[in-house]
């Protein structure tokens, strides 16, 4: 009966296990989602930029103000902002199709997002807690299911003793009265001696299967340990990341606007506010990207800890 039982929390154990893993996906499909289409609205606003670039300067070409390169250089632009425009815009529709499909929806449906700005609590880089994990709970049910059936196995030592009472009436034509009453009252006795050899087989593979079970959860142990300083060390990496990012998209802003002030004043060729137009760009994307890695990371703390709690 307990045997029985233990393979049903077994069973626990291992829906719960997939449901941690999905949690995990849902979030970080969530997560680069949001991210997708931060990219996307990037894309849209530096599209607007350069074909404000480029009205002004076929403007000043055809008042022969600037040479055709300026032109040329512009539509190019265009161009390649207007194709990675329509990139981010498909990427954002693929992430939106996977989180819906991930939360068993009809894969067009809109999705609420949240204004993510901030990050993510760094409370779980000091946390080497996985006593919470599924994958332990599992050994440790099939630990105990194991001495179980090692007790089965040593039941054979034990004699079986059975008893057994029967109660009836002997008398004719449904005739019942006291000479007619009986009962009979037994005791068995059950010894197997000649099955020792099996019997110890038995007790003997059992036990190598608790020893292999001890060693496993062990080599586990510090499976899923090593797992969860990697999921720590790649946020501090994306946290990291984070900072330099926003570092980079204040000096480039910055450049961008002293370059572009200069440009209108005719103190700086096109060339110069292009390439302070992209570096800007560049450091928005990637801005945007060490963001909503952090908080992928974070997802994949959650999941290493077992932290999250399942309902």
């Amino acid at each position: 009966k307990r045997v029985k039982a233990q393979q049903v929390d077994l069973q626990k154990a291992e829906v719960n296990l997939y449901k941690r893993e999905l949690v995990k996906e849902i979030k970080m499909a969530y997560f680069k989602y949001l991210k997708a289409i931060n990219a996307v609205e990037i894309y849209k606003s530096s599209l607007r930029l350069v074909q404000e670039g480029q009205r002004i300067n076929t403007a000043l070409f055809n008042n022969q103000k600037v040479n055709r390169t300026a032109v040329i250089r512009s539509n190019n632009e265009v161009s390649k902002l207007d194709a990675s425009y329509l990139s981010a815009t498909k990427t954002a529709e693929a992430a939106r199709y996977y989180f819906n499909f991930l939360i068993n929806r009809p894969l067009t449906d809109s999705i609420l997002v949240d204004e993510v700005r901030d990050l993510p609590s760094e409370a779980l880089l000091s946390v080497d807690n996985i006593s919470n994990r599924e994958e332990l709970s599992k050994l440790k049910i099939a630990k105990n299911i194991n001495e179980d059936l090692t007790g089965l196995a040593k039941s054979y030592l034990i004699p079986k003793i059975g008893a057994s009472l029967d109660l009836g009436s002997q008398a004719f034509d449904w005739k019942v009265n006291k000479q007619s009453r009986y009962y009979l009252l037994g005791i068995s006795l059950e010894w197997n001696l000649f099955a020792f050899g099996k019997n110890n087989y038995r007790i003997q593979q059992t036990i190598a299967e608790q020893q292999a079970i001890s060693s496993q959860t062990d080599y586990v142990k510090q499976q899923l340990l090593t797992e969860l300083k990697v999921r720590q060390a790649n946020m501090e990496s994306a946290i990291a990341q984070y900072y330099a990012a926003q570092s980079q998209l204040k000096t480039s802003q910055t450049y961008y606007n002293d370059i572009a002030k200069l440009y209108k004043e005719g103190m700086a060729i096109y060339i110069e506010l292009l390439d302070a137009q992209n570096q800007w760009i560049d450091s928005q994307l990637q801005a945007n990207i060490a963001l909503f890695d952090t908080w992928i990371s974070f997802s994949a703390i959650e999941r290493a800890n077992a932290s999250f709690n399942i309902q």
